[in-house]
């Protein structure tokens, strides 16, 4: 998400298929085995979307939290809650205190599906973006 919201994926550029997926290991590889739940506790983790993207989400005393750096200028940041089939937060800069836009995560596979809208009256993005866990 940072400077210039990158929600969606253009028809041009590359698909998550052709990033090097970073190293195996069996807590990320298990993921596909578990459900979600009503917690959300399957998408805490590490994530690197199909367009370069990173970010963390927490699971802390039953809040699923999100974090991406692009430190100095911004801490984009927001707590998700269960809506329908997908999860959706509130995104603030935590540097400025700005409201950043809404958030919306959903399993597919063993890979997070999300869709970005930078003001409350827009649509989600139709395409999204696609994330793959990886160890930080």
């Amino acid at each position: 998400m940072g400077g210039q919201p990158t929600c969606c994926v253009a028809e041009d550029t590359v698909q998550l298929e052709n990033i090097p997926a970073p190293g195996t290991n069996e807590v990320l590889s298990s993921r596909a085995k578990q459900d979600v739940g009503q917690d959300g506790r399957w998408f805490a983790g590490e994530w690197r979307t199909n367009q370069g993207l990173t970010y963390s989400i927490t699971e802390v005393g039953g809040v699923l939290r999100y974090v991406e750096d692009h430190l100095p200028k911004q801490r984009l940041t927001g707590d998700f809650k269960p809506q329908g089939e997908w999860w959706e937060a509130t995104i603030t800069n935590q540097i400025d205190g700005e409201k950043f836009g809404q958030l919306r995560i959903k399993r597919e596979g063993d890979r997070i599906h999300s869709s970005f809208k930078p003001q409350a009256a827009a649509e989600f993005c139709a395409k999204g973006l696609v994330a793959e866990g990886f160890e930080a």
